[in-house]
């Protein structure tokens, strides 16, 4: 073997090792997107359901007093 065939195995070998790198860090990013997209959407429900709370909260607290009075006795 000459050192001409040396030196192309050796840059196959270096193109090689570095496509493959860059397919695992691409692979392993896209775990994580699909991770933080859950994790998003869970997120998302919860800041719905508090939202939902908020307003419940304002309309307890500029209900005149009978009113509010009413709203407590339904909740107790």
């Amino acid at each position: 073997m000459g050192v001409f065939e040396m030196v192309v195995i050796i840059v196959v070998i270096g193109c090689v090792t570095s496509s493959i790198d860059n397919w695992v860090k691409h692979k392993s990013k896209s775990e994580k997107n699909r991770v933080q997209d859950g994790e998003i959407d869970r997120l998302q429900a919860e800041i719905a359901d508090l939202k939902a709370r908020m307003q419940v909260m304002e309309k307890l607290a500029t209900d005149n007093d009978a009113e509010l009075r009413a709203a407590f006795r339904r909740l107790a």
